[in-house]
Order: C-alpha cells, then sequence, then structure tokens
C-alpha cells in the first residue's frame, strides 16, 4: 500500500527542510578520528542495513517527519503484537479504517519501511526532487498547532488540521474575484500580484498612523477614506541592508532544496513614462512605461492598468503592506516608438534593482533615483507573485471550474503572503 493513501489530505503537510546534513556528518566524523573510513562516506555510500539505520538514525535528529514515521512503524508492530488479543470495539475499528489499518500489520510496516528506504534514498540523491510528507489526522498529535513539532502531544486543532488566517483568506478571495471580473484567458498571464512594503500615515502630518487594533489587519475602504490615510511606499537603508543579507541567506540555505531553489539576479534599469492616446486602451491619454537596460536597449513598454489595491496594517511591524493588483498589457517596440519620438517623459527613474526569484514569487529589491537630479535614493521593496502559475490556474478554473486548479492558484496566493510577511517580520 502506497504511504499516500494511508495520508488524510485534510491534514497539514510537512517539506522536507534544505538540512546541511553533510555538514551534521563532517561533525559527526570530527569526534571519530580513530575510523579509518570517514562516517560520512559510510552514510552516503553503500546500501547495506547497518548503513541505511546510520542514516535513518541521523535523520531522526534533524528532521522530525522521520522521527514520526518511525512512531507510526512502531505503532503498527505494537498492534502487530496486539492482534491475538479479542477484537477491538467498533469506534476502535473506525479508528484503525482511518489510519489505513484494514490492511495486515506486516504489509503496513513494509509499506512504511520502503516509504523510509525510499525518502533516504531522494535526500541522498540529488536529482530526485524532495517529495511532500503528508501526516494522518489521527496521528496529528506530532505536529502540533501552528504547524510546529508538539511538545505537548497537542494535534493542530480539534480537527487536527490548520485552517488557513483570515488575512490571507481575505487578500486571496478578493484578488481571485477582481482578476475573473477584470481579466480573462487572454490577459491572465498580464496579470501582476504585488505587494509593496512601506507604512500607512496620516495625510497631514505624514507621520505613521495608529491604528485601534494590535495584530495584522486589512483596513476597510471606508475607515481608509475617513481618517485621510495614504500609503509611503520605501524602507530605510539600514532595514535595506538587512533584508539584503536576509535573502542572500535563505537563498544560500534553499540551494540544494529543489522545490524552494532560489537565483538571484541584478539588473540595471531605466524607466521612462510617458502619456500617449492609444485606441485599444480608451479614450483619453494613458501612462506608458517604457523600461531599458543600462546600454539603452529596448526591455519592455507596457501599459498598467491598475484594478485596485489592499492595504494590510501590521502593528507589530517597523512596515506596513500595500497589496496591489494590476494587468499589465504589453505594447510592442514598433507601436510605441513614433508615438513618443518628439515627446519628452513626463517622469524618469533609474534603477539598480537585485531580485531573489523562487518557484512561488519574486523578491524585489531596488536602488531608485528619481528625475529631480537632487541625488536622492530611495530604497523599494516588492514581492511579485508567479504570474505563470497564477494564469494558469486561472484559465484551468474558467474552463473545467475543479477545485484543484481553485487551490494551485489560493496555495501561490498564501506562497507569496507568507514570503512577503517573513520579510516584514524580520526587519
Amino acid at each position: 500500500m502506497d504511504l499516500a493513501a494511508m495520508m488524510n489530505d485534510g491534514s497539514d503537510v510537512l517539506h522536507r527542510g534544505s538540512v546541511d546534513h553533510r555538514q551534521s556528518l563532517e561533525q559527526a566524523e570530527s569526534k571519530q578520528e580513530t575510523m579509518k573510513v570517514p562516517i560520512w562516506a559510510q552514510i552516503y555510500g553503500g546500501s547495506n542495513n547497518k548503513v541505511r539505520d546510520e542514516k535513518f538514525n541521523l535523520l531522526k535528529q534533524t528532521r522530525p517527519e522521520f522521527k514520526m514515521l518511525e512512531n507510526m512503524r512502531n505503532d503498527t508492530r505494537h498492534s502487530d503484537e496486539r492482534s491475538s488479543e479479542p477484537p477491538v470495539s467498533s469506534k476502535q475499528n473506525k479508528f484503525a479504517d482511518d489510519m489505513g489499518a484494514s490492511e495486515a500489520p506486516d504489509s503496513r510496516e513494509e509499506s512504511i519501511d520502503g516509504y523510509i528506504d525510499e525518502e533516504i534514498d531522494a535526500i541522498y540523491d540529488d536529482k530526485k526532487a524532495p517529495t511532500i510528507i503528508r501526516l494522518p489526522p489521527t496521528k496529528a498529535s506530532e505536529v502540533g498547532p501552528g504547524g510546529n513539532a508538539s511538545l505537548t502531544g497537542l494535534a493542530p486543532s480539534m480537527a487536527a488540521i490548520i485552517p488557513s488566517d483570515d488575512v490571507s483568506k481575505v487578500i486571496a478571495g478578493w484578488i481571485f474575484e477582481q482578476a475573473t471580473k477584470f481579466a480573462d484567458e487572454s490577459t491572465y498571464k498580464y496579470l501582476e500580484v504585488e505587494f509593496k512594503l512601506g507604512t500607512i500615515c496620516d495625510e497631514t502630518t505624514r507621520m505613521r498612523h495608529r491604528f485601534p487594533a494590535l495584530n495584522e489587519s486589512i483596513i476597510d475602504t471606508v475607515y481608509w477614506s475617513r481618517n485621510r490615510l495614504l500609503f509611503r511606499s520605501g524602507v530605510d537603508p539600514t532595514h535595506f541592508n538587512h533584508l539584503l543579507e536576509l535573502l542572500d541567506s535563505i537563498a544560500a540555505a534553499n540551494v540544494t532544496n529543489s522545490m524552494n531553489e532560489i537565483t538571484k539576479e541584478n539588473k540595471l534599469l531605466q524607466d521612462d513614462t510617458y502619456k500617449c492616446v492609444l485606441d485599444e486602451f480608451g479614450l483619453g491619454p494613458k501612462k506608458i512605461r517604457l523600461t531599458t537596460d543600462d546600454n539603452g536597449r529596448f526591455l519592455e513598454c507596457i501599459y498598467k492598468q491598475r484594478i485596485g489595491d489592499l492595504y494590510v496594517m501590521m502593528p507589530n511591524s517597523t512596515y506596513d503592506v500595500k497589496m496591489t493588483l494590476s494587468i499589465e498589457h504589453p505594447i510592442t517596440q514598433e507601436v510605441i516608438k513614433p508615438l513618443i519620438q518628439h515627446e519628452r517623459p513626463i517622469w524618469q527613474r533609474n534603477k539598480n534593482r537585485l531580485s531573489w526569484i523562487s518557484p512561488g514569487c519574486q523578491a524585489d529589491l531596488t536602488s531608485v533615483h528619481g528625475s529631480q537630479h537632487d541625488g536622492s535614493v530611495t530604497k523599494e521593496v516588492e514581492i511579485e507573485a508567479n504570474t505563470p502559475l497564477i494564469a494558469s490556474s486561472l484559465t484551468d478554473y474558467k474552463t473545467s471550474k475543479d477545485g484543484e486548479s481553485l487551490e494551485r492558484f489560493f496555495e501561490v496566493i498564501r506562497y507569496t503572503i507568507d514570503s512577503a510577511r517573513y520579510l516584514v517580520r524580520n526587519i
């Protein structure tokens, strides 16, 4: 029986982390200098039972899910020892059925052992992608409240699952509603979901607004208007540099994690904003942004149609977050060139941008020189969701109306929100 069949899809998931096992093994080697064969060579080489047990024992110390699998295997052995006892009650039988124990005990134990072997092979084989271990609700006491390893034996909740937090649920629901209302299959690929760090301020004092709340919340539009609030994007240079180091450390920690591999890019860009009349985008002049590289080569030209904004106050952090949903309509070089050849840009920005690109989102840290020529530099931090993943999930949902594609959409949004949270809370 496949272990996945034993697991309940409603339970929380634990992803295999990016623990540096080789470092742990080499530390252990230094304590055993008398050994003729280095311990890391014993662990990484061979496939006999002794080597396999050494691998498993090491992984149990650094990876909680392996300890959980061992507990499941031990429970199966204990149930095998009790197999000669009188039949259990119907309530206990239901528990056993939920755990997938309708199989013979030795078959279930073999399935767990086989799964452990596969996981060990995957960890020590860089070519094999990590898998996800799902914990059954009846064993969720080993995963405690909040998704951490339980110290009290408590499950994540009475239902043995971790419900999504309300802020993420509202943001994702709002994005889905607005995206499906203002975009379609032809424009989903141009959607931009962006989270920007800054501060929510009083319009008159320009000081950060003090909210009547103690934790993270989305601001109601009526409250926003009534209190005459504004959002000032940007972070302090010291915090900017701290985030640079933080993102570098995150990328380094995930260098061997194919599920969350992060790449880094550096680009020198120039944005020129023009006002042009383009019939395809309706009446009146539109702001068109032309981006070139540091050699003046054309990179892109877009008309950014802003759909809406949400503002998330974070009173326990130094900064707040502005979430913007837009459609970035592309304009070809052939179309824009004759429209701007005799025009001067209304705004110009020179940008030195560092980007950390993960499978679910991209974090951009940008030093911006404005067009005032006063030497001023602003520091901007933005986290942008993976547009192709969003577009494919929305397109699939539009055509099939299946729940899986909708869940994929919410998963991408949640990944991006949590990435933005992590950066904000670690300043």
